[in-house]
């Protein structure tokens, strides 16, 4: 029989790896201890009870800082601490330049998703039909695009990313890259993302880019991202995290 605090340390498990307290802080022998953008991932702040290993655990540390407001919201319940909420750690890197050369249509729309629903596809392919694109999925296969690259390479990663015209994703990084490299995309909702990805994309100003259910998403294609407004937002976002962290060191 699962006792009540098992079931509830289940929410705050990865279901990968299960249950770590080693994330919280604990095991640890470093004198100091920071978090940098974790995510509590698909945990409810408002719903939840946290695990007393998770509150003494975030005791532990010496600075906080979160990458959605879920997770700040989940440090606040737990520990009474109003963390600094960042930007995700691949935004402090300027990759340009790093991308490996890749063998590419003309045109694509690039798909980096887990998977997709019915209507989902149905419409990357109307969209990708009616604009003459080619399909080209990578990390996971999609049977229905025209080119699947399974295993690149980081470096050959960000280089399909730089040469895409569109992108569709359903995960967290996807939308992150897509958003680096100034792409015009679309972020299908899930589960596993909508804490993390909802955050980033409302503080932009553009929340209307993650779509779910049998939302035709071709219309946000055609209205593309102004990009100047967005920078407005972004780079300072990037300066406070770059300050959080340098500072959370230096202590």
């Amino acid at each position: 029989m699962v006792r009540p605090e098992q079931w509830l340390q289940g929410h705050y498990e990865w279901h990968f790896l299960g249950q770590d307290p080693i994330y919280f802080g604990h095991g640890l022998a470093s004198k100091k201890l920071i978090s940098y953008a974790p995510s509590f991932g698909a945990v409810n702040c408002k719903t939840t009870v946290i695990p007393s290993y998770v509150k003494s655990g975030l005791e532990k540390f010496s600075a906080i800082s979160v990458r959605d407001e879920n997770s700040a919201c989940v440090v606040r319940k737990a520990i009474n601490l109003d963390p600094e909420v960042v930007v995700d750690p691949t935004f402090l890197l300027d990759t340009r330049g790093m991308e490996e050369e890749v063998q590419v249509p003309r045109n694509y729309l690039l798909i980096y998703a887990h998977s997709l629903s019915k209507s989902e596809i149905n419409n990357a392919l109307n969209f990708a039909h009616k604009r003459r694109l080619e399909v080209v999925a990578i990390g996971y296969s999609q049977t229905w695009a025209d080119y699947n690259v399974i295993s690149p390479s980081p470096f050959e990663w960000l280089g399909y990313f730089e040469k895409a015209d569109y992108v569709l994703t359903g995960t967290f990084h996807g939308t992150i890259y897509a958003i680096k490299y100034k792409k015009n995309f679309v972020t299908c909702d899930n589960k596993g993302i909508s804490n993390k990805t909802k955050t980033i994309l409302e503080r932009l100003g553009i929340s209307h880019r993650l779509v779910s259910g049998d939302e035709d998403f071709s219309g946000l294609y055609s209205a593309g991202i102004d990009y100047e407004k967005v920078d407005k937002v972004l780079s300072p976002w990037v300066s406070r995290s770059e300050k959080f962290l340098l500072e959370a060191i230096e202590k």
